[in-house]
C-alpha cells in the first residue's frame, strides 16, 4: 500500500492529470474501447515504473488469435489488474467486486476497461451482471476474472477457486487461459519502496473440447492446478519459460 500511497503524493499532479484525462475519454471517447485501453495501459506503465516495480510477461503466444476469451488468475494483492494490463496488448475488461474498486485512479482505470463491478452482497445484480458478461464475450471482448474472489496473506499460495463464473465459461464454450501471477503482492501489499519485480505467465489455453464434458467443480480444479503447476516451476527454475505450459521468451513489460 505505501508504493500506492507514494504515487498518488509524489506524483500528485500526474496522478491527477490521469484522473482528469481518463474522464474526459469517458465521455468523449465512450465508444472507442481500444483507445481507451491503449491510453489506460499507458497509464498503467508509468504508475508500474514510478511504484519501482518491474513486471515481467511470459507465454505471450499461448494467447488465442480470435478474441472472446476468458483469463482466469490467482489472486495476490491490488497490483493484480495492473500487471495483467501492462502485459496484455489486446483489449480486455474485468470483473471485480464493486468495493474494492471505489479508489480515486483504480475507480477510473476500471470504468476505462469497461469493467463489470460486482456486489456480492446482491445474488440477483450478480447474475445480470454475468449475463452482460457472456453477451460481450460472445461479441468478441475479452476478460479477466480472479476465481478466488479475494486476496489475503497467502501471496504465491492459491486458495480455493469459487464456480460461479466457471459457468459464464461454460456457457459461452469460450477458451479458457489459466493466467499465473508470481510476486505482484509484494508491490502494493507490502509497505516497501524497495524495487521489485513480479510476473504475468499466460499459460495454454483450455478449448471447449478439452473441458465440455467437466463439471465447473472439475473445470475451476483444472485452472487452479496449472496455475499451481507454474508458480511451483517458477519457484524452482526461477521463470516459466519453455514447455508446454507456458513457453516462449521473458519480456519486461514494466520497469523503473
Amino acid at each position: 500500500m505505501l508504493r500506492f500511497v507514494f504515487v498518488l503524493t509524489f506524483y500528485f499532479y500526474v496522478s491527477a492529470y490521469f484522473i482528469v484525462k481518463m474522464k474526459i475519454y469517458l465521455r468523449t471517447k465512450k465508444d472507442d474501447f481500444e483507445f481507451r485501453y491503449r491510453y489506460t495501459r499507458k497509464s498503467i506503465r508509468f504508475v508500474a515504473a514510478r511504484s519501482r516495480a518491474t513486471v515481467k510477461c511470459y507465454g505471450e503466444e499461448n494467447l488465442p488469435e480470435e478474441n472472446g476469451y476468458v483469463m482466469l488468475a490467482n489472486h495476490q494483492g491490488k497490483f493484480d489488474v495492473l500487471a495483467v494490463v501492462s502485459s496484455h496488448e489486446k483489449p480486455l475488461s474485468v470483473v471485480a467486486k464493486k468495493k474494492k474498486t471505489r479508489y480515486p485512479l483504480v475507480r477510473q482505470v476500471m470504468e476505462m476497461l469497461d469493467s463489470t463491478r460486482i456486489d456480492t452482497e446482491d445474488l440477483r445484480s450478480v447474475a445480470t451482471a454475468f449475463r452482460d458478461v457472456e453477451r460481450n464475450i460472445e461479441n468478441g471482448r475479452n476478460y479477466l476474472i480472479f476465481p478466488e474472489g479475494k486476496f489475503g496473506k497467502n501471496h504465491n499460495h492459491l486458495i480455493e477457486f469459487h464456480t460461479g463464473c466457471i459457468g459464464i465459461v461454460k456457457k459461452t464454450k469460450c477458451p479458457i487461459v489459466p493466467v499465473a501471477l508470481y510476486d505482484t503482492y509484494k508491490v502494493y501489499n507490502e509497505n516497501s519502496l524497495k524495487k521489485t519485480e513480479c510476473s504475468v505467465t499466460y499459460l495454454s489455453p483450455i478449448y471447449y473440447e478439452e473441458y465440455k464434458d467437466l463439471s465447473k467443480r472439475e473445470i475451476a480444479d483444472l485452472v487452479k492446478q496449472r496455475i499451481e503447476d507454474a508458480i511451483d516451476k517458477i519457484e524452482n527454475d526461477g521463470c516459466c519459460a519453455g514447455g508446454a505450459s507456458a513457453g516462449g521468451e521473458d519480456r519486461e513489460v514494466a520497469a523503473c
